[in-house]
């Protein structure tokens, strides 16, 4: 029998949390947004309460994509094939990036601080002309360590996006921020609330989520380096779970990966760890949950 509790957190501006039920798996986290309301569960994925909202898309129609991030790269590793994709399909891709990722350096003295953040803007720009995205924005927000969360003005900006854009398909992190990342649950919190208020009939919002055959495959190559912040785990669900999966062939992967190490600040550690193969075949698949869908 489902077990509720009321939880009462309020996530962004005019949606909160009402109640979360533990569902055997997870918590499934309800929100009311004006007189409707949007389940979200942890564990797998969440939709619409109302079953109106009709068919899903094709796997390659995206419609308009707009991709709401945390730092240069993390659209890079979770969402670059899927952008490139839908570019070449002839589709809207808008990439919003909350920070410049000045907090993130890995060697103080070859990337310092003070100048990192104009650098990895320049990594950045050229990623994303890679993958054939012409439209990105800056919300311009500072970036300070793993453990702080970004300044609650964001989810402002992002819902002015929202209303802006009308986007088809939504990406961003879940609700653990992919690697535990403050800064990463912060985004995904402003996205989440911004879409329930002002996204498109039929628009669907996708959180980047890990496989279970992927964290078999590769998460004990990755946990002994420090990607995941202490204490986080990754968003594992069951491989039926996955909504959205983007698997790319040879060329696509080609592509992905030189847009990556156009992130070379972040990407070296990476490079060291798996080397140039593994590390391809990691990324040659991007995975998804739908978090919600607007009825039509």
């Amino acid at each position: 029998m489902p077990v509720t509790e009321p939880a009462g957190r309020e996530v962004g501006r005019g949606l909160r949390c009402s109640s979360r039920v533990w569902r055997g798996t997870g918590w499934a986290h309800t929100f009311n947004v004006g007189g409707g309301g949007v389940v979200l569960d942890s564990n797998r994925l969440a939709s619409w309460r109302d079953p109106s909202y009709g068919p899903l898309v094709a796997d390659d129609d995206y419609g308009t994509v707009l991709g709401v991030w945390a730092h240069p790269d993390d659209e890079a590793y979770l969402s670059s094939g899927l952008m490139a994709r839908a570019v070449k399909a002839g589709s809207r891709v808008i990439c919003v990036t909350a920070t410049r990722g000045e907090g993130g350096s890995l060697d103080e003295e070859k990337w310092p601080t003070a100048t990192l953040g104009e650098v990895r803007e320049g990594e950045l720009m050229r990623c994303l002309a890679m993958l054939g995205v012409t439209e990105h924005r800056f919300l311009d927000l500072p970036d300070v360590d793993w453990d702080t969360p970004l300044p609650d003005v964001g989810y402002e900006v992002v819902l002015d996006i929202m209303r802006e854009i009308q986007p088809d398909t939504v990406l961003t992190f879940g609700h653990e921020g992919m690697t535990g990342h403050e800064g990463h649950k912060s985004v995904c919190e402003w996205t989440t609330a911004a879409f329930a208020k002002a996204a498109p009939p039929g628009a669907q919002l996708l959180y980047a989520s890990v496989s279970q055959s992927q964290a078999d495959t590769y998460m004990p190559v990755i946990e002994p380096h420090g990607v995941y912040r202490d204490g986080a785990e990754p968003p594992v669900v069951p491989d039926d779970a996955i909504d959205v999966s983007v698997w790319l062939d040879d060329a696509e992967i080609a592509v992905k990966m030189a847009a990556l190490q156009e992130h070379h600040s972040q990407l070296f550690g990476l490079v060291q760890v798996f080397g140039e193969d593994l590390l391809a075949e990691w990324m040659r698949s991007e995975e998804f949950c739908r978090a919600a869908r607007r009825p039509r």
